[in-house]
This record gives C-alpha cells, structure tokens and sequence, in this order.
C-alpha cells in the first residue's frame, strides 16, 4: 500500500513567504471590498452627508452628496488594484516556484499521490477520499486565482474601450462570484487546520 500523503506539510522557505504574503494581499483585497460596500458606500452614506453639510448651511442634493462619497471610494478602489497587481506578481511567483520545488512538494505530485493512496486505501477508503477531496480543492483555488487576477486584469484595461461594456459588465459578475470562492475557501482551510490540530491533540492524550 501506498503511504499515506501528509495534509499538513512544513513549508519552504519561498513557499512560505508566497502563502503568507498572498494571504496578506488577499485579505486587504477583500477589506476594500468590505468598507466600499459599507462604510464608504454612496448610496448609503449620502443622507448622513447631506444631513452634516446642513448643519454648516450647505444645501446639496443625493447626487452631489454620492459625489462626495466616491471620493473616498474611489481610493479604496485604487487600493484595490494595486493589491491585485501584488496579487498577480505573487501568482506568477508561485507558479516559477513551482519549477524549482523538491519533487514531492510539486502540487501536481501531491495529487497524484493522493489519488494512488485512494486507489488503495482498503480500509482507510474515507481517509483516502478526505485527502484527496482536500488537494482538489487547492486546484479549485489556484484555478479560481487565476479567474480573478485575469477577469481584474481585463476589468481594469477595458475601461477605455467602450466596445468591450458588455463582456466587462459579464466579468465583472465572474470576477465578484469568484470574490466568494476564495472567501470560502480561506474559511474551510482555515476550519481544517483547527480540525487537523484538535485531532493531533487528541491522539497525543491517547
């Protein structure tokens, strides 16, 4: 029987960097999203500036007073880019890492091994399907990591191009669902360590 593939593995060095700084680079992509769409959201915020400027005895109306507001959104916007340029530098980072990674720590080795372990698992058939189903999912990541550097990419370079409206509004609905996944995923993979840790602690009472 094959050995069993290790869930929790140390990282190298560069790897190590590349998961903490994407980590970082996604949660402040993310943290932009979050306050655009609350605290320094137009729509919402327009009634509290319109109420502060009539205090000073200025009259404004909705639309000026969204104006306002989208001042400070479109900063957290330009964050926003920025954090994906680093986001898709560290993709490409990753990617040459993956060349220069020892055999057994290729993501594709991983996974085959994963797969093999399952094909003769015997009696630990739903270890083996748990290990496996986790290396699918850093595949769905990678994947939809891609999907959003590329869809943020394209977003922000067809600006100029009027033409290109329908397919940036399309993506821009990609873009946003794809938000979610990886939002999903840094919850369960966060939710598995915990699990993985508590069960360690339990087999060492044992």
């Amino acid at each position: 029987m094959n050995s069993k593939p290790e869930l929790k593995k140390e990282f190298s060095k560069p790897l190590a960097f590349w998961h903490w700084s994407n980590l970082l680079a996604i949660a402040l992509i993310l943290l932009t999203v979050l306050m655009v769409k609350t605290i320094f959201n137009g729509r919402a915020n327009a009634p509290a500036v319109i109420a502060a400027l009539e205090k000073k005895g200025v009259l404004i109306d909705t639309e000026q007073a969204r104006a306002v507001t989208k001042i400070y959104s479109k900063q957290l916007w330009d964050w926003h880019v920025y954090f994906g340029y680093a986001l898709t530098a560290l993709l490409l980072f990753r990617i040459v890492l993956e060349f220069y990674q020892s055999e057994d720590s290729k993501l594709l080795k991983r996974f085959k091994q994963a797969k093999s372990y399952l094909k003769n698992a015997g009696t630990e058939i739903k270890e083996a399907q748990h290990i496996l189903v986790v290396k699918l999912t850093y595949f769905v990541f990678y994947a939809t990591l891609v999907l959003m550097i590329s869809t943020g990419l394209f977003i922000k370079f067809s600006s100029d191009y009027p033409k290109l409206k329908p397919i940036k509004e399309f993506l821009k609905e990609v873009h946003n669902v794809g938000m979610y996944v990886i939002l999903a995923f840094i919850v369960a993979h966060l939710a598995g360590l915990w699990l993985h840790e508590r069960k360690k602690e339990k087999l060492g009472k044992v």
